[in-house]
């Protein structure tokens, strides 16, 4: 692929720092801090718009003040992000400020993407900053969270908000230039572009991550995972490399890009039941059903539901599973668990009749359904 005119189409732009790239042994140094924000600098001058989404709260907090080892407790890493996410905005606000630039501070935790109507929320509270040229330092709210903490990461983080508002890339930059393959033989080398993410590769990818950041290779492939299905390309980079953002805007081969695959998702309503939406109950479908909805495109309809598991209400999400009782949709349906018990296996024809009244004659319309 011809990378210069590649990046030159790139306008909105998702950048993820890593927590190596600002601190050294887990606490925040002023050097390291001034070259990522020399980069997001020049990366502001080749894209319009710009988020950013960084990491190192907790270790500000508990390497800058606490004065402990990386803490164990759930409690601790809470009260240490309370304290170095105000180190890490500070930082961010005086240096972006003398390149005069206007930043903000977005804190996300999963409950907000969840939830659809706070989705909405956020994604038109980033547009809005965006409009006015003001840059959004995003970060996992942890002072709050628990399981964001103990199982969470900042690169999926990176790739909800990549998806949330509709960025035409997202750039992972960390302490690694790339996907290598055979990554522990000496013969290794980097695969600079990736047009499918295979089992193979997520094999591959898994490694641990450092003793101050909760990621490594396997988050930053299952987050160009979610964005490339999404249809937005994904670039895992080194940012401890001199200049890397000039670098790559001017079509240098560096780093590794994930490209979108054929089964673009970009409708964001479709994006927020496929990853944020959570599965109140369970739809069993046929055969027929499983066919029509996966290679037909079209709605679930009463007839070839079989069973129904979970309790669930009207505009809820559900999971549809097949005949064998795998995962293979996601959507919101129309009705809630009682009334799609009493019409399921039949005509759309017959709803009002069982019923007593018809809201839709599909149980989940197509618009609202994902196949998995």
């Amino acid at each position: 692929m011809d990378r210069k005119d590649f990046f030159k189409k790139i306008k909105r732009v998702v950048v993820k720092i890593g927590t190596n790239l600002l601190t050294e042994n887990g606490e925040i140094t002023q050097n390291k801090f001034r070259k990522v924000v020399e980069e997001i600098t020049t990366l502001k001058g080749y894209v319009s718009e710009l988020v950013v989404v960084t990491s190192g709260a907790i270790g500000a907090g508990y390497k800058t003040i606490l004065k402990k080892e990386k803490p164990l407790t759930i409690p601790l890493k809470q009260a240490s992000a309370s304290i170095g996410q105000v180190i890490i905005m500070k930082n961010y606000m005086d240096l972006l400020g003398e390149k005069g630039f206007i930043v903000s501070q977005i804190l996300l935790t999963d409950s907000v993407l969840t939830d659809r109507v706070r989705y909405i929320n956020a994604r038109n509270t980033l547009n809005t900053l965006l409009q006015y040229n003001v840059i959004p330092i995003v970060n996992e709210n942890d002072t709050v969270a628990v399981d964001e903490i103990k199982f969470g990461e900042n690169d999926r983080l990176a790739a909800l908000v990549t998806s949330l508002v509709d960025a035409d890339l997202l750039i992972l930059l960390s302490d690694v230039d790339g996907f290598y393959k055979n990554y522990h033989s000496p013969d290794r080398q980097i695969v600079h572009e990736i047009l499918y993410i295979s089992s193979e590769i997520e094999e591959e990818a898994k490694s641990e991550g450092s003793s101050f950041s909760t990621g490594g290779m396997i988050t930053k492939v299952k987050a160009a995972k979610i964005t490339t299905h999404h249809g937005i390309p994904t670039l895992i980079a080194s940012g401890k490399d001199i200049d890397i953002i000039r670098r790559i805007f001017t079509g240098e081969k560096i780093g590794t890009i994930f490209l979108p695959t054929k089964e673009e998702m970009s409708n964001n309503r479709k994006r927020w039941i496929h990853l944020n939406s959570k599965p109140k109950g369970q739809i069993i479908i046929d055969d027929n059903a499983v066919k029509a909805l996966v290679e037909g495109n079209k709605s679930l309809l009463p007839k070839g539901i079989v069973k129904v598991t979970g309790t669930f209400d009207n505009y809820d999400t559900v999971e549809i599973l097949n005949p064998k009782e795998i995962v293979i949709a996601k959507g919101i349906v129309h009705y809630n668990h009682t009334e799609v018990e009493k019409i399921m296996g039949c005509h759309s024809s017959d709803i009002e009749r069982i019923l007593g009244y018809r809201y839709y004659d599909v149980v989940v319309h197509k618009d609202n359904l994902v196949v998995i």
